[in-house]
């Protein structure tokens, strides 16, 4: 695939893109946040609503993920950053990687300190965000089911 072969849009989200996410989510991530959460709809109908900073991705006009990030506390310089997508960011791989990066130097310009945690089945995310810079620490017991999960961050 070309550099240039992909259009990657970045659009402030709707009610919309969260239906979309909801009905297209990979497995990886649905399973994630049923094991954080317990219901995956709900979890991102949260992510949505918390999040003071979300973007929508695009590829070719289509929907590709949702990310975000809200602060921990109203004086905080720790955000908790949040990722959940569909089957097309494989097949948009290259772009995926290359505008992530420079989504993630944008939030760390609001938020010096990015952090969250991720189940440690969940391979594709974990790849991404090493490659991404983030550090990851010891899996712990985490959320509702308890399942291990890797705490995660990233600091300016």
């Amino acid at each position: 695939m070309a550099k240039d072969s992909v259009q990657v849009e970045l659009r402030v989200p709707t009610q919309v893109d969260v239906d979309l996410l909801i009905a297209n989510i990979r497995h990886d991530d649905k399973q994630e946040l049923e094991a954080s959460h317990g219901d995956y709809q709900k979890a991102i109908q949260l992510s949505y609503n918390k999040s003071k900073y979300k973007w929508a991705i695009y590829a070719d006009g289509e929907f590709v993920c949702l990310f975000g990030m809200h602060p921990l506390g109203l004086l905080s310089d720790t955000s908790l950053i949040w990722m959940l997508g569909t089957d097309l960011i494989a097949k948009n791989k290259g772009a995926f990687i290359r505008h992530s990066q420079e989504y993630i130097k944008a939030m760390l310009s609001v938020s010096p300190v990015l952090t969250n945690w991720c189940d440690v089945r969940n391979k594709k995310t974990i790849r991404w965000l090493k490659l991404m810079g983030f550090t990851f620490f010891k899996a712990e017991p985490y959320g509702i089911k308890g399942y291990p999960f890797y705490r995660f961050e990233l600091r300016a």
